[in-house]
C-alpha cells in the first residue's frame, strides 16, 4: 500500500515547531518578543533653606541715682537755678557715637537643571525662610530716683528745698545696611521628550531696624518689646505688658500732678542732642522665576511669597517723669488666640492740677527717603506653545505705613496708637473699643488710636524746669518685593502655570525730637502674617455674681444656708466693688464666711470689695434663720389678701421665699447683664396637732397595719402647655394585717392649702407585704404659673398611711386624665399571699382620643386598595390584548 504524505499538513506542523523553539529559547525570545524600554524618569528635590542674622550695638550708656538725701541750696531756687548756683548737686553726662552696620541674610533653594532627556522630569525645591535684626541702642542715659522710705521723708521734711542739675550733651551719627533674600526656585528643564513638573516652596524674608539713639530718661518707666514669634495658640496680652511697664514704685517716678515735688527736689534738666540716620534696606521673597522651554507637557507650581520690614527710629528722646512703651509683635505664622490691649480710658485721664513744668526746646529735623513696596502674582511668559495654556495667579497685596512723631513737646498728655496688620484670612471681631459693651467687625489693617490733652493751666516754674536742644537727620532707603511667579515656557505641548500669594509690607517709624513730660504714651504694631482666629478685646473687667440655696424644703425657725459667688471674669481689674442682698421677708441674719466687713442697713446687708483681680473670685457662705413664728400667711401677695381664698388641711402649707444678690463696681464693665442672681426656696408650714380632728385622731389610734406609698413624676424641672405628667404610685402593706377597702388619692397644690384637683384610685383589699402598682398619666392643659406639688395618702379600714409628695412647675391649667389605671400584684415571691382586688371597681374613665391619626390610617387604606384594584385589572387587561395579538389560531 502506497504512503501519501499531505505536504500542507507538514508544513503547518514545521512552522508550529519553530515557533515553540522561538519562544522557549532563552536566548532568541528576548529578542524576538523585545518592546521599546521605558526611558527613566529624572527627578530632583533640594530641601529648605534658614537664615538668621542678628547685629546688636550698645554704645555710651548711663544709669545715674539721685540720691534722697540732697545738699539744700542756697537761695538759688526757681527759675533762676542753673548749674552754677551754689550748693546744687549735678550730673553731667557727655556721649559721642559714631557707628555703622552691614547685616546680610541670604536663604536660597533650587537652582536646579534638567535637560535633553527621554523621560519625564519632575523638580522640586523646598522653603525659603530669611531674617535679620539690627539694633543700635546709643547714648542713653538714665536717672532714677533713689526710694529711701522713712529716712528721705524725715530729711525732705527738715530741708523742704533741694537742687539738682542734669546735664546731657549727646551726639550720635548711625549707618544702617541690610540685605535679606529669600529665593526658591530658579530652576531649568529644557529640550526634554517627556513631561516637566516643577514645584517652588513658600518663601518670608523679615527684616527688622531698630535705633534708639540720644535717650535721656528721668524718673520714668520706659520699656520696648520686640517680639518674633511662628505658631501661636495662646493669648497676646499687651495689655499686661502696659501694666508690669507703668506698675513700677511710685517713689522711683517723678510726679506732675500738682502739689510738692517727689522728695521736695528742685531740678534742673538740660539736653542736647544732636543725631544722624542713615538706613539702607533691601528685602526680597521670591517664588518662582523657573524656566522650560521645548518640553511636551508642562507645569510650573510657584509657593507663595512674603516680605516683611520694620524700621524703627527713635532719636533725641528726653522722657521725664512719664510711662513710655513701645511694642512690635510679628506673628510668622498661624495665630490661634485673643489680641488683648489697654481701654481707652487708661488713656483719657485728665488732670486739672497746675502743671509743675516749665520747658523750653529748640528742636529742628529733617526726614528724607522712600519706601517701596512691590507684590507681584504672576509675571509669567508663555509663548508658541502647542496644546493649551493655562495660567493662575495668586493674590498680591503691598503696603506701607509711616508714622512719624517729629518735633514734639508733650506735657501731661495721654497718646494711644497700635496698628494691626493682617495677611491671612481672619475669623474674630474687636470688643470693647468703642464702648466697653461695644462689638464690631475685624479688618485686615486697624488701627487704634486715641490722644487726650492735659489741661492748660498756669505753669509753676519753681519744681522742675527743663531746657532742649534737638537736631536730627533721618534717611531712610526702603525696598521690598514679595514675587510669585515670574515663570517661562515656551514651544511645549499644554502648559500649566500656578502662582501663589505674593504679600509685601512695610512699617515705618521715626519718632525724633520728642520731649515728654509727665504723660503716658503706648505706641505699637502687630503683624499677623498667616491666618487669625481670634478677637481683638480691649481690656475691661467683668464681675458676675451667683447664689446657691439648699434643694429642700425648710421650715420655720430653721436656718437657711446660701453660697454666694462673686467672679471678675474680665481681663482687667475690677475696684470698689459692692455686693448687696436684700433678707428675703421673715429672715434674719446670723452669720458668713466672706472674711469682710458686714454692712447691715434694716433688711439689706453689703459687703465692700476693695480690688478684684482679672480671673480673681470671693465665695463665702451666708448662714440665715426664719423666723420661728413665721406664717404662711405673712408671705401672702396683695391680691391674696384682696380676695382671701378657702384652704383645705393637709399636711401643712407651703409656699416661696426669694434670696436675691447684686454686685456692682465703680468701673466700666464689658457687660452689665450678669450682675444679679437669685433663688426661691420653699418653706413648708406643718400642720398643728390642735387642726387634726378628733375623728382624725381616733382613727389613727384604731389603725392596726400601716400603708407606705411611695410616689414619682416624669418632670425635671417644669412642663409647658401640652405636657403630660406620668406618675408611679407604690402602695405596700408594711403591716402585719390585711388592709382593707384600700383608696388611693392625689391631690395636687400650688403652695396653699385649697387643692386644685383631686384623683381617686380604689386598689382594694392588700395583704401584708403586697405592694400595689398604680400608673397614670395627667395632662396639664390651664395652670396658674407657679409651683406645684401632689400629696398622695390612702384611706381603708383599720390602717395609717403615710404621705407621699411629688413637685413640678407649670404655666398652664386643667388637668384631664387620659389613661386608664391599673393595680398590679408585683410581689411573684410569696404564693401564698392574697391576690389584689379591687381593679374592677375603678371608676369609668372618658378617655381623650385623638380622631386624626384613624382618619389617615382610613385615608391610605383606601388609596392602597384603589391602587392594588387598578393594577390587577390593568395585568388583566394586558393579558388578554397580548393573547389576542400574539397568538395565532392553532393549526
Amino acid at each position: 500500500m502506497k504512503k501519501i504524505i499531505n505536504f500542507k499538513i507538514f508544513k503547518q506542523a514545521v512552522t508550529i515547531w519553530v515557533i515553540f523553539l522561538l519562544a522557549f529559547n532563552p536566548v532568541i525570545a528576548p529578542l524576538a518578543f523585545a518592546e521599546d524600554e521605558i526611558p527613566a524618569v529624572t527627578t530632583i528635590t533640594t530641601g529648605d533653606a534658614q537664615s538668621e542674622s542678628d547685629v546688636s550695638v550698645i554704645a555710651n550708656s548711663n544709669t545715674n541715682i539721685v540720691p534722697g538725701t540732697v545738699t539744700p541750696g542756697s537761695g538759688c531756687n526757681g527759675p533762676e537755678l542753673n548749674i552754677d548756683c551754689p550748693g546744687t548737686d549735678s550730673i553731667s553726662n557727655q556721649n559721642q557715637a559714631d557707628t555703622q552696620s552691614s547685616n546680610t541674610s541670604s536663604a536660597q533653594t533650587g537652582q536646579n537643571s534638567s535637560s535633553e532627556n527621554d523621560g519625564n522630569v519632575n523638580l522640586s525645591t523646598g522653603e525659603a525662610t530669611a531674617s535679620a535684626e539690627t539694633t543700635n541702642q546709643i547714648n542713653t542715659n538714665i536717672m532714677e530716683l533713689e526710694n529711701e522710705a522713712s529716712e528721705s521723708a524725715e530729711i525732705a521734711e527738715a530741708t523742704p528745698s533741694a537742687e539738682f542739675a542734669i546735664t546731657n550733651v549727646n551726639d550720635a551719627t548711625s549707618q544702617n545696611g541690610m540685605s535679606v533674600i529669600a529665593e526658591t526656585g530658579e530652576n531649568q528643564a529644557n529640550n526634554n521628550r517627556g513631561d516637566v513638573v516643577i514645584d517652588t516652596g513658600n518663601t518670608l524674608a523679615v527684616a527688622n531696624i531698630f535705633n534708639l539713639i540720644n535717650t535721656n530718661i528721668v524718673g520714668s518707666n520706659f520699656d520696648l518689646l520686640f517680639i518674633n514669634l511662628t505658631e501661636v495658640q495662646n493669648d497676646i496680652n499687651l495689655f499686661q505688658v502696659w501694666k508690669d511697664t507703668t506698675g513700677g514704685d511710685p517713689a522711683d517716678q517723678l510726679q506732675f500732678t500738682g502739689g510738692e515735688p517727689q522728695n521736695s527736689l528742685y531740678l534742673l534738666i538740660e539736653n542736647s542732642n544732636r543725631a544722624e540716620i542713615n538706613n539702607y534696606l533691601t528685602v526680597s521673597a521670591v517664588s518662582g522665576k523657573n524656566e522650560a522651554n521645548d518640553n511636551n507637557n508642562v507645569n510650573l507650581n510657584s509657593g507663595n511669597a512674603i516680605s516683611l520690614a520694620n524700621i524703627t527710629n527713635i532719636a533725641n528722646f528726653n522722657l521725664i517723669g512719664s510711662k513710655f512703651l513701645f511694642a512690635t509683635i510679628n506673628i510668622l505664622g498661624s495665630f490661634e488666640g485673643n489680641l488683648i490691649l489697654p481701654p481707652r480710658e487708661y488713656f483719657m485721664s485728665q488732670n486739672s492740677s497746675q502743671n509743675s513744668i516749665s520747658a523750653a526746646s529748640q528742636n529742628r529735623a529733617y526726614v528724607e527717603g522712600s519706601i517701596e513696596t512691590i507684590a507681584d502674582s504672576g509675571g509669567n511668559e508663555l509663548n508658541e506653545n502647542a496644546g493649551d495654556s493655562n495660567i493662575q495667579t495668586g493674590d498680591a497685596e503691598a503696603i506701607s505705613h509711616n508714622l512719624s512723631l517729629l518735633n514734639l513737646n508733650i506735657a501731661q498728655n495721654d497718646w494711644f496708637n497700635v496698628r494691626v496688620n493682617h495677611l491671612g484670612q481672619r475669623q474674630g471681631d474687636v470688643f470693647g473699643w468703642s464702648d466697653p459693651e461695644a462689638k464690631e467687625e475685624s479688618e485686615d489693617i486697624m488701627t487704634f488710636s486715641t490722644e487726650t490733652t492735659g489741661t492748660d493751666g498756669a505753669v509753676n516754674s519753681q519744681n522742675t524746669r527743663v531746657n532742649n536742644s534737638n537736631e536730627v537727620k533721618i534717611n531712610n532707603q526702603i525696598s521690598i518685593q514679595a514675587i510669585s511667579g515670574q515663570n517661562k515656557a515656551d514651544r511645549n505641548s499644554m502648559t500649566s502655570v500656578v502662582t501663589g500669594k505674593a504679600k509685601a509690607l512695610a512699617n515705618l517709624f521715626n519718632l525724633a525730637n520728642l520731649n515728654i513730660l509727665g504723660s503716658n504714651l503706648f505706641l505699637g504694631v502687630v503683624n499677623i502674617l498667616g491666618d487669625w482666629q481670634g478677637n481683638t478685646i480691649f481690656a475691661y473687667p467683668d464681675v458676675t455674681v451667683a447664689i446657691n440655696g439648699p434643694a429642700h424644703d425648710v421650715t420655720p425657725g430653721e436656718e437657711i444656708n446660701y453660697n454666694i459667688d462673686v467672679e471678675n471674669i474680665g481681663y482687667d481689674d475690677a475696684h470698689d466693688i459692692a455686693v448687696l442682698f436684700e433678707l428675703p421677708k421673715g429672715t434674719s441674719y446670723i452669720s458668713d464666711t466672706s472674711g469682710q466687713v458686714t454692712e447691715q442697713s434694716g433688711n439689706n446687708l453689703k459687703w465692700s470689695i476693695d480690688t478684684l483681680t482679672a480671673n480673681g473670685s470671693l465665695s463665702f457662705d451666708l448662714k440665715l434663720k426664719i423666723d420661728p413664728n413665721l406664717n404662711y400667711e405673712d408671705l401672702l401677695t396683695f391680691w391674696d389678701r384682696l380676695i382671701p381664698k378657702a384652704y383645705a388641711l393637709e399636711e401643712g402649707v407651703r409656699d416661696e421665699i426669694t434670696a436675691k444678690v447684686e454686685v456692682s463696681t465703680t468701673d466700666k464693665q464689658s457687660d452689665n447683664n450678669n450682675d444679679t442672681s437669685s433663688i426661691a426656696t420653699v418653706i413648708l408650714f406643718p400642720a398643728t396637732s390642735s387642726d387634726i380632728s378628733d375623728d382624725q385622731s381616733s382613727s389613727a389610734e384604731a389603725a392596726s397595719t400601716t400603708i407606705e406609698i411611695n410616689a414619682k413624676n416624669n418632670v425635671n424641672d417644669f412642663i409647658y402647655l401640652g405636657d403630660i405628667i406620668t406618675f408611679d404610685l407604690e402602695v405596700k402593706n408594711t403591716g402585719g394585717e390585711k388592709a382593707g377597702n384600700v383608696t388611693v388619692f392625689q391631690d395636687i397644690y400650688n403652695g396653699h392649702p385649697e387643692s386644685t384637683g383631686t384623683v381617686e384610685f380604689p386598689i382594694g383589699d392588700i395583704d401584708p407585704g403586697k405592694t400595689a402598682k398604680v400608673n397614670f398619666a395627667i395632662q396639664i392643659t390651664d395652670l396658674i404659673p407657679g409651683s406645684y406639688h401632689t400629696l398622695t395618702y390612702a384611706t381603708g379600714d383599720n390602717i395609717s398611711s403615710n404621705e407621699a409628695v411629688t413637685y413640678f412647675k407649670v404655666k398652664l391649667n386643667n388637668i384631664s386624665l387620659i389613661s386608664e389605671v391599673q393595680a398590679q400584684e408585683i410581689d411573684q415571691n410569696e404564693s401564698t399571699a392574697g391576690e389584689v382586688k379591687g381593679a374592677d371597681k375603678c371608676p369609668a374613665i372618658i378617655m381623650r382620643r385623638e380622631w386624626w391619626p384613624y382618619a389617615l390610617a382610613a385615608l391610605f387604606g383606601t388609596l392602597w386598595f384603589l391602587e392594588v384594584s387598578r393594577r390587577k385589572h390593568w395585568n388583566l387587561s394586558l393579558t388578554k390584548l397580548t393573547k389576542k395579538v400574539y397568538n395565532p389560531p392553532a393549526g
